[in-house]
């Protein structure tokens, strides 16, 4: 039987015709080489389905004031196409159409004043029906998967949305009301935009859709929830322009579907997010703009990203979180400053542990981070945005594959009390100005420490055992390293040529195979402990433009008072006074520059 769309106009005089023919189109004799064009609906009117079609292009509708009545028929798109779309018009119905599409059943792009009323839309994708504009009403219609459309408040609040279902389950939809309680439990999909104090408890949100929606509202709490829809590439739960709520105790995971991501929070202020479990995601949470929030206790295992701070998220908690199996990272903060990431178990996440971009005065203390890259980044692209200053890393436990903590093109940081074990560097700086490196302890990398252009850096009270370089310096000026460990490495501190005016002293070199190697100048090097560095104390081409011993101090020693330098102490040494100190001349070295 050969296939025929019959599309009647009642009103002015209209056509509906396919793409590409400028010539109206008898409907009383199309034939089928037509069904796969889309329809277009180009003046206004009132146009009646009057049988079934099937394998056709969506019908567009490219005029105002236009009604579409399917009574009853099926309207069923091949796999490329909407079912029906409109854009940027006004006082659209339809209605009683039964709508079978591998895309969104129906689109409105920018519409003034649209009728959805009675019909029923079946699809695999993400939104039975999508929409944008003002003055939308959707009434009883039957769909397989959810309502959703790029909207706010002030399109919501002129929004009328009653009496619709998803698979037979119920969308509920709540604007401008105080109070509204708890949702029923046989909500499929659940919109509320500027309301307070709401209750999604212990439901089964499972449907093909965006399944909660909360826009301008406060004091909405999703908590003990189920919520495992399979949908296209789109979040779970958003919350917008919204205050005071709790997201608590759920359970977010996918029936099929790997891309699908969890959380979209835009704007908001004081959340409590907590104890929730998210189980083979696409992207964890997305915050952008989320202020002075609590995100803790939560279990996150997802395909790429887990928690994702983005643009001014600011004054935030995240803590003790477990946070595994990602192939990027394990916590995003992107412009956003002072927060605090603490006591989270960070694990198995194939980039980095922790990045920070272009974000300022965070702390990041006490973690445990296991990373295929690097445990904590820090850094900015050169010539994009202003660095990332002034953040505190500081008592985490971290085991990575290159590097422990990266800081790039960031100044004034702080990496102390850390325990590091990486395969490259420990720590790597590069043009990080004024940094602080205190108190850590790095072991069995090639490099614990490696600076590179990094002026006026401060190292100080650090163990480096069983690497191959316990720091590694090039192009470094005005740094000092003073109460260090230097122990079972190929070289305790190597500076090269372009390392001038740091200071090294009150430092232990032991049972390295070089202690020092420098060929830097005008270094200063004094008050250090050599022993047992079997090929050498100290190994250079340079001895003569150095410093091994200090300024002119005074000193007691031995009850006396002295007025003269201080030298370094290298094992087979009697104590004694010289001219260059209290310690005697140095062990395998001539030629100092006094």
């Amino acid at each position: 039987m050969t296939t025929i769309l019959l599309i009647i106009c009642i009103g002015s005089v209209s056509a509906v015709l396919p793409i590409g023919d400028p010539d109206p189109i008898d409907y009383n004799h199309i034939t089928s080489s037509n069904y796969a064009s889309t329809r277009v609906i180009s003046n206004p009117g009132t146009y009646y389905l009057m049988e079934d079609i099937t394998n056709a292009e969506r019908i567009e509708i490219k005029s105002d004031n236009v009604i579409l009545d399917g009574q009853g028929h099926i309207l069923n798109t091949n796999i490329n196409s909407y079912g029906i779309y409109s854009s940027n018009h006004a006082n659209i119905t339809i209605k009683n159409v039964k709508i079978n599409s591998k895309h969104e059943g129906i689109v409105f792009n920018g519409i003034n004043s649209a009728n959805v009323e009675n019909n029923t839309i079946n699809t695999t994708y993400l939104c039975s029906l999508w929409g944008s504009g003002y003055n939308l009403t959707v009434i009883n219609n039957s769909m397989s998967s959810g309502f959703g459309g790029n909207y706010g408040l002030e399109q919501l609040t002129t929004y009328t949305v009653s009496g619709n279902t998803i698979n037979g389950k119920t969308i509920y939809f709540y604007k401008n009301t105080e109070n509204i309680g708890e949702i029923p439990s046989d909500a499929a999909q659940i919109i509320i935009s500027n309301c307070t104090n709401g209750q999604i408890k212990n439901l089964l949100l499972d449907e093909n859709a965006v399944v909660i929606y909360i826009g301008d509202s406060s004091e909405i709490t999703v908590e003990n929830c189920t919520i495992k829809p399979n949908i296209y590439q789109d979040y779970q739960l958003y919350l917008i322009n919204s205050e005071n709520c709790n997201i608590t105790g759920n359970i977010f995971n996918i029936s099929e579907n790997t891309d699908l991501r969890v959380m979209n929070i835009i704007n908001a202020n004081n959340l409590k997010i907590n104890r929730n479990t998210i189980e083979g995601m696409f992207y964890g949470f997305n915050l952008n703009s989320v202020t002075n929030s609590c995100i803790f206790e939560n279990n996150i295992t997802v395909g790429k990203r887990g928690l994702y701070f983005w643009r001014n998220s600011a004054n935030n908690t995240i803590s003790g979180n477990t946070i595994t199996s990602n192939q990027l990272n394990g916590i995003d903060i992107i412009y956003s400053n002072n927060n605090t990431i603490s006591g989270n178990t960070i694990t198995s996440n194939q980039s980095s542990g922790i990045e920070i971009y272009a974000s300022d005065a965070n702390i990041i203390s006490g973690n445990a981070i296991d990373a295929g890259n690097t445990g904590v980044y820090v850094y900015v692209e050169p010539m994009d945005d202003p660095d990332s200053k002034d953040n505190l890393i500081s008592g985490n436990t971290i085991n990575a594959g290159n590097y422990g903590v990266s800081v790039k093109f960031s100044n004034n940081n702080t990496i102390s009390g850390n325990t590091i074990n990486a395969t490259e560097s420990g720590i790597y700086q590069k043009y990080a100005d004024n940094s602080t490196i205190s108190g850590n302890t790095i072991n069995d990398c090639e490099d614990g420490l490696n600076l590179d252009h990094t002026p006026n850096i401060m190292i100080s009270n650090c163990t480096f055992s069983g690497n191959n370089f316990g720091i590694d310096a090039n192009s470094v000026y005005g740094g000092t390293v003073t109460g260090c460990t230097f122990e079972s490495s190929t070289y305790g501190i190597s500076l090269d040529k372009n390392v001038e005016n740091t200071t090294i002293t009150y430092n232990e070199f032991f049972e390295n195979l070089y202690g020092l190697k420098i060929t830097g100048t005008n270094n200063w090097i004094y008050l250090n402990n050599f022993e047992n560095n079997s090929e050498a104390h100290v190994y250079s081409d340079s001895l003569t433009g150095n410093y091994f011993h200090s300024p002119f101090v005074n000193y007691k020693y031995d009850g006396k008072v002295y007025t003269g330098r201080l030298g370094n102490y290298y094992d087979g040494e009697e104590l004694g006074t010289s001219v260059a100190g209290i310690f005697e001349k140095p062990y395998w070295i001539i030629e100092l520059k006094v």
